[in-house]
């Protein structure tokens, strides 16, 4: 099962936050990072309900990742 990617990214051209679904597909834009994560995590939540994994990436200012959430029946990561 393929995992849904979302990321939440500042663009300067119009000063909003855009999220992009796998792909590259942009699903919405927000004016506030804030709303932005929230309605992220609320697609990422309904990704899970219907069996699917899911991912949020939150990205700064400056592109940098912010921060990660994982959605689904992920397995810990073990070292090799």
């Amino acid at each position: 099962m393929e995992r849904v990617v979302y990321h939440l990214v500042h663009k300067d051209a119009d000063d909003r936050w855009h999220l992009t679904k796998s792909g590259n597909v942009e699903s919405a834009v927000y004016g506030d990072k804030d709303d932005g994560v929230m309605e992220a995590k609320l697609l990422c939540r309904a990704h899970v309900a219907h069996g699917d994994k899911a991912q949020l990436v939150v990205h700064d200012l400056d592109g940098s990742v912010e921060s990660e959430f994982n959605y689904g029946d992920d397995r810990p990561r073990t070292d090799s």
